[in-house]
């Protein structure tokens, strides 16, 4: 049976923030190939650090570099493989976004969280670095498959502060690792498998902070369209408070004719993947 999968992506700047320092791609890589590439859909979102205009365009340049990396990289007669593309392409957003914070005044701290995914109907390569987070949705159930670099991440695994203490902490939105705040980085990286009816699901942490992951699921569970559960998940949020940026991007995983079959399985099958450091 032939795949096809849905993509859409919605960015809101909540109900306190003045700019909305959250950028996201959603992109058909197979609409410019010469032949279709094995993994033809790219999704990504960051979150800006740094203040109005650091964060803002420490985002911007993320996405931007991320889409020209990803194009050019599955563009060759020989394609890279999906996660040394995705290694290449965080790194040199990096590195773009370091070196932009040292040329430019007051752009101390100026760095983003990203994650992206490289799509096919059978599987997904996921990179990560930061808190924005990816997750499997499967059968209205959320899967996360990405770590949080984050402060509250580490104490909850610490097991020493109570999830009360943590939330009240002034360190409970620290990043321990974000794109920009040094030349050397750091990506997780994690391969998983697809089966039709699962969603792809990307978003910042203005959407998981202000809704919960069994919320969250209860709008895939009930509304059809991803459009939709894309404006209902940032509704949620802004009716949460909406203290932060919102992003949401899906991708959806159908057959050929957009009618999704939802799987009887629940078991995710997910590995860390190390790509080639040569």
């Amino acid at each position: 049976m032939a795949l096809d999968i849905e993509i859409f992506g919605r960015t809101d700047v909540g109900r306190v923030r003045e700019d909305n320092q959250d950028g996201f791609l959603c992109l058909d890589l197979s609409q410019s190939a010469a032949a279709p590439p094995p993994f033809p859909w790219f999704l990504a979102v960051a979150d800006g650090i740094g203040g109005h205009t650091g964060g803002a365009q420490a985002s911007d340049l993320a996405v931007r570099t991320l889409e020209q990396e990803i194009r050019a990289g599955l563009a060759g007669p020989e394609a890279a493989d999906p996660p040394d593309l995705l290694e290449r392409a965080f790194q040199r957003a990096n590195r773009l976004i370091f070196e932009t914070a040292s040329k430019l005044p007051n752009s101390a701290g100026m760095g983003t969280t990203l994650v992206a995914a490289l799509a096919g109907t059978k599987s997904a390569y996921v990179s990560n670095v930061g808190d924005s987070r990816a997750y499997i949705v499967r059968r209205g159930r959320l899967y996360p498959i990405t770590q949080d670099h984050s402060w509250a991440a580490e104490q909850r695994k610490l097991k020493v502060l109570t999830p009360e203490e943590i939330e009240r902490s002034p360190f409970r939105t620290l990043v321990t690792r974000s794109l920009g705040y040094e030349n050397d980085l750091k990506v997780d990286t994690f391969q998983v498998e697809l089966q039709p009816g699962d969603d792809l699901f990307l978003c910042s942490d203005g959407l998981y902070g202000r809704v919960s992951e069994k919320a969250m699921g209860r709008f895939f569970r009930k509304t059809r369209r991803i459009e939709d559960i894309c404006a209902g998940l940032i509704q949620a949020a802004n009716e949460n408070g909406g203290p932060d940026n919102i992003t949401a991007v899906v991708g959806r995983v159908g057959d050929s004719g957009g009618r999704p079959r939802h799987s009887m399985s629940g078991t995710i099958r997910m590995k860390p993947f190390q790509p080639n450091q040569g």
